[in-house]
């Protein structure tokens, strides 16, 4: 659910442009894989925190 909202987050902010794929027009272009990052910050001290990022 929070990978969920941080992706629409960054639809909303503009931060993604979406295309459609055309063979013949994106011939060489290469579509890069993309992962989310969950890690919890703070563990020493008494409010840790999680700290998530999109990594393309």
């Amino acid at each position: 659910a929070s990978n969920k909202q941080e992706i629409d987050g960054l639809i909303i902010r503009g931060v993604f442009k979406f295309k459609k794929y055309n063979p013949t027009k994106f011939n060489r272009v290469h579509i890069f894989k993309s992962r989310m990052v969950n890690k919890i910050k703070g563990k020493a001290t008494n409010t840790p925190f999680k700290k998530l990022r999109l990594i393309i």
